[in-house]
């Protein structure tokens, strides 16, 4: 799954499924210590053919400036519970200026990605994970505005493109198709 901030006090999470295989549901749970969560969201499992694709944007308290993880849980029938994995965010709302463009997407061979003001005077690292979190593919010490990233290889499917760089982390998300 994947956590990414889509404006100030608001996250968007995304969790692709493949073909079900036991019965009860997944829940989403957010902490502001890494310690103690809180539901945020559930849904139950209905053993659908294929992919399922969820998105939760969670807006319910979020404060400026704090650090946010949050959980994916299996939840069995039986009531035993499973982590799927964990995501941490940065919830910056200081009014920065920086931020990232991505295009065209959906993209098929290749993206552009445009770094503003803020990030493109210094040296950051591009980070493309696939909807589990796996690192795709990492390009260190993009310090200019405008870049070209090759998708060539990589499958259909989601992806985020992450920036790490001067205590900022911004993520957003895109497409991948084949024609």
């Amino acid at each position: 799954f994947g956590v990414f901030t889509t404006d100030c006090n608001s996250a968007e999470i995304t969790y692709l499924e493949n073909n079900p295989s036991t019965l009860g549901s997944v829940e989403l749970q957010r902490s502001e210590d890494g310690k103690t969560y809180t539901k945020v969201g559930s849904w139950a499992r209905d053993h659908r053919e294929g992919q399922t694709l969820i998105n939760i944007r969670d807006s319910e308290g979020l404060e400026s400036g704090k650090t946010y993880t949050y959980e994916m849980v299996n939840v069995r029938a039986d009531g035993t519970r499973e982590s799927l994995g964990k995501e941490t965010i940065i919830n910056d709302c200081t009014g920065k200026k920086s931020s990232m463009e991505i295009y065209p997407n959906p993209a098929t061979d290749k993206v552009y990605i445009r770094l503003t003001e803020g990030l493109k005077s210094q040296k950051v690292d591009l980070i493309i994970s696939d909807i589990r979190g796996e690192i795709i593919k990492t390009v260190e010490g993009v310090s200019n505005d405008q870049n070209e990233v090759s998708m060539t290889g990589m499958p259909s499917g989601i992806y985020y493109v992450g920036i790490k760089g001067n205590n900022e982390v911004l993520k957003k998300r895109i497409v991948k198709i084949e024609l």
